[in-house]
């Protein structure tokens, strides 16, 4: 129960879609939470009785103070806080010059503790029966016999200047901001609540918040984060910022601030629910705050406290060596990767060994892999690669050389005439099984010497990859 309760009441603010938060805003469906109550309590839905005192078997809305069995939640009708102009469906109202003024919204029953009518001036409600209204902007009470002569539109209650009327949401501009309508002699008050600060205190500090202001005008940070917030209400200006967590929060909703270049026409509040809550303490707001009961006085508070202007910087830190770097090394001629290349396959010909190809893939690879070495790392390990790689295929070349300048130079042996003829056949035979063992080893050595040719190219362009790391100049 309480895991569907929490899905409804994140459900307003998590969309960061903005037409699907307008959607949301204008549907007038309730945010169910289960609820206790101390004294009778009745169902608008079927005006039975809740049940026993303390016991959580009712559900109450977070924005209107909707109350409900829990079997009666899905019949009732989509009555709750309106939001924006849409919401107020046929209860819109117009003056004689065809102005919108703010009506009241009124729910029945469960009404305060002496609780007076404001027309009469008596008594109304009872903890017998659902009776009399309530409105739930301006708090004024009402008797159903009296509520048909009250022509009076709402006054939004004590935090007028801080409340946005649902009249003045109307539209949302192109570039997703509500078209500004500022009420007169009023300085709006959007709001951002970590439910999760306080050891998950904020809940009860988001409802309350709810409740005073206009829903659409209460936003949770775990949701869909400041910047929704911000982008809606950018064009109001002043707009007064209360946000209501611990030193990080803040930072985050100035940093979103800065980015939408609001600087200028925001104010910012602090309400410490928080660990950190060293800013707070700065401005004068305390230490913490645990009470929701008392928000009410806390937003007059806000309404009559001065600016004062901060500076906000950001620090960076690195570290350096104390000594000076030393400079960095002359860059290596890569070009000369080709002519490597070159010599290498000048060696891998048939025949004698050019001895030019030899010295000069033996003195390009050793410049090559000296640069590597002072560079040091990755550069260290490849030139040590190559070195090897040059030193084995040399060496592997001049075994080659040495079977091929004895195959080449091997003559079958000479027979005469008068020898045996078992003699002959023995030499003969000889001489074959020599020649394909020669030819053999020779095939052999081919093949190693290819597999080292092959080891000699890769750690060259290893090396070569690397040093162009170390070196990007050269690339250039």
């Amino acid at each position: 129960m309480e895991s569907w309760a929490g899905a409804l009441r994140g459900a307003l603010h998590r969309g960061a879609d903005v037409a699907d938060l307008v959607a949301r805003l204008s549907s007038g469906d309730h945010h169910w939470y289960a609820a206790t109550h101390a004294r009778p309590t009745f169902c608008n839905v079927c005006r039975e009785p809740l049940g026993a005192l303390g016991t959580a078997h009712a559900l109450a809305c977070e924005l209107c103070k909707f109350k409900a069995h829990k079997r009666c939640a899905s019949r009732a009708p989509p009555s709750c806080k309106w939001s924006t102009l849409a919401s107020l469906g046929p209860h819109v109202v117009e003056d004689a010059e065809g102005n919108i003024i703010m009506p009241h919204q009124w729910l029945e029953g469960n009404l305060p503790v002496a609780a007076k009518c404001d027309v009469c001036d008596k008594t109304c409600g009872s903890v017998l029966r659902l009776q009399d209204f309530r409105c739930v902007w301006c708090r004024r009470c009402v008797h159903a016999a009296c509520k048909p002569t009250w022509r009076a539109s709402c006054s939004l209650g004590p935090a007028r200047a801080s409340v946005v009327p649902p009249t003045r949401l109307h539209s949302v501009g192109p570039d997703d901001a509500w078209v500004p309508d500022r009420p007169p002699n009023a300085s709006p008050l959007i709001v951002f609540v970590n439910s999760r600060s306080g050891d998950n205190q904020g809940v009860k500090f988001l409802r309350r918040f709810k409740q005073l202001l206009n829903p659409a005008q209460v936003f949770e940070l775990s949701g869909a984060g400041p910047r929704l917030g911000l982008r809606l209400f950018r064009h109001f200006a002043p707009l007064r910022v209360l946000v209501c967590s611990g030193d990080g929060s803040v930072g985050w909703v100035l940093q979103e601030v800065d980015k939408l270049d609001m600087h200028r026409q925001v104010q910012t509040a602090v309400l410490p629910l928080g660990t950190g809550n060293d800013l707070a303490r700065v401005l004068g707001w305390g230490a913490s705050c645990d009470d929701a009961a008392n928000l009410q006085v806390l937003i007059e508070r806000y309404e009559r406290a001065s600016t004062k202007m901060l500076d906000r910087w950001s620090i960076m830190t690195f570290e350096r060596a104390l000594t000076a770097p030393p400079p960095p090394p002359v860059p290596p001629d890569l070009l000369e990767e080709d002519s490597l290349l070159r010599n290498l396959q000048d060696i891998m010909q048939a025949g004698e060994v050019s001895s030019i190809a030899s010295t000069s893939l033996r003195a390009g690879c050793s410049r090559l892999a000296a640069v590597g070495e002072r560079a040091g790392g990755g550069a260290a390990r490849a030139a040590h690669r190559l070195r090897r790689a040059v030193s084995l295929l040399l060496h592997a070349r001049a075994h080659l050389a040495h079977d091929h300048a004895r195959c080449k130079s091997w003559e079958p042996v000479e027979t005469t005439s008068d020898s045996e003829p078992e003699a002959q056949l023995v030499a003969e035979k000889g001489s074959i099984e020599k020649t394909e063992k020669e030819q053999l080893n020779w095939a052999v050595r081919g093949c190693a010497l290819a597999g080292r040719a092959d080891s000699v190219r890769r750690a060259l362009r290893s090396l070569l990859r690397t040093l162009t790391q170390v070196y990007p100049q050269v690339c250039s």
